[in-house]
């Protein structure tokens, strides 16, 4: 019970830039583990969009023994809850939505943001210049734009599903990212400054 207690207190110490920090580790180390993974367990787990097997390619070596249980309970659970090709647009709404909520928050000097450089200046204030937040706010949000834009007007959505697991990341993902891009260089003081020349 104590250590649980500790942990909780850790994670409400954390700054939103460590939050995101934390998030992409994490997402980074689970990316480790899977490719050390044996290649037909990794495949049951990452495959998905064009690099899903087709049905026929989907059976286990009938060496594989246990190996083959766990990719035969791995294909089953991969299999349940398969989105549409299609929603591969989500990710890109997602980003341009957070991208311009979070400059509507700035320039109407929201609450939201207000909170978060608040928490961001138990870290010493911000890491980075305003010139760097704006340029990978800009990018970002060009970045998102032109992937909508592609979903919308020039690709055609294919026939092949994905997990719904790996769809909800994909949202955390660019939700997470969209923070990233200005919190290192977000502090009350930083805001202060900004906001009294505007």
């Amino acid at each position: 019970m104590e250590s649980s207690n500790e942990l909780i207190q850790l994670a409400l110490s954390l700054t939103p830039a460590q939050w995101c920090q934390t998030f992409f580790l994490l997402a980074t180390s689970v990316i480790i583990v899977i490719q050390a993974l044996p290649s037909q367990v990794r495949s049951a787990v990452m495959n998905y969009g064009a690099r899903r097997p087709q049905d026929a390619e989907r059976k286990p070596e009938k060496s594989a023994g246990g190996l083959g249980a766990l990719w035969g309970l791995l294909t089953k659970l991969t299999d349940i809850g398969q989105v549409p090709h299609s929603w591969f647009l989500h990710f890109y709404i997602v980003s341009v939505s957070c991208s311009a909520f979070w400059a509507w928050q700035y320039f109407q000097r929201g609450s939201l943001m207000r909170e978060m450089a608040k928490l961001q200046d138990r870290a010493g204030g911000p890491s980075m210049e305003l010139g760097q937040v704006y340029a990978a706010w800009l990018l970002m949000a060009l970045q998102g734009s032109r992937r909508l834009y592609e979903s919308l007007y020039v690709s055609k959505p294919g026939s092949s599903p994905m997990w719904v697991i790996h769809w909800a990341l994909g949202l955390v993902y660019y939700t997470t990212m969209a923070v990233s891009v200005w919190v290192e260089g977000s502090s009350m003081h930083s805001c202060r400054t900004v906001w009294t020349f505007r």
